[in-house]
């Protein structure tokens, strides 16, 4: 049996594999996304369930008010919770994607899952696919994006020299931000040193 790993064709010619697609990070991270929902979710469907029993056994305030205000509580509870519903659908779907985020003589090739959109209700993203040659990629590093200080997604960047970036979210890889970047920066290496 071979040790040379497997080589791909890509519109920068061959390439390897930098990482290896990870299903049970994506798994877990769907449950707890689902966890997530549920914290809020379940308590909403509660009062909406409250509510439907309360009118069908007559229960009712003279003003509405037993209308009202649960559905003031219980349709904010509702929206906080779609959005990490939504994350738990994707990332379960993402299980079966072939993502991948690959590096060779010729420069880097990718596969990744893109934005979620909108008028899928956040259950659907789009995918980024494309090629980028040495020379178009000026500088690539681990990132940790964060809002308000806490991190919420670890990604590669690949600074172009048009200016531009793709960036590559690590949650669909095996391996960590950092070994991604050294699996990159190892092809590139021997890359230049083979030009001298």
């Amino acid at each position: 049996m071979s040790s040379e790993p497997l080589q791909h064709a890509s519109a920068v010619g061959p390439v390897m594999d930098a990482g290896a697609a990870s299903v049970s990070k994506l798994r877990w991270s769907g449950i707890g996304y689902l966890f997530l929902s549920s914290l809020a979710g379940i308590p909403a469907i509660a009062v909406f369930v409250t509510i439907a029993i309360d009118r069908s056994n007559g229960i009712r305030t003279s003003d509405g008010s037993d209308v009202w205000i649960p559905l003031f509580v219980g349709v904010p509870m509702l929206l906080i919770a779609w959005p990490f519903f939504a994350t738990a659908v994707r990332r379960f779907r993402a299980m079966g994607g072939s993502w991948y985020l690959r590096a060779g003589p010729g420069g880097v090739a990718y596969r990744l899952p893109g934005r979620s959109r909108w008028k899928s209700l956040l259950f659907g993203q789009g995918v980024i696919e494309g090629a980028m040659r040495w020379d178009q990629i000026t500088r690539w590093y681990p990132f940790v994006v964060t809002m308000n200080g806490i991190p919420t997604a670890s990604v590669i960047v690949f600074q172009c020299a048009d200016g531009g970036s793709v960036r590559a979210n690590t949650i669909y890889f095996a391996e960590s931000r950092e070994q991604l970047v050294q699996n990159v920066s190892s092809v590139a290496q021997q890359k230049f040193s083979s030009q001298q």
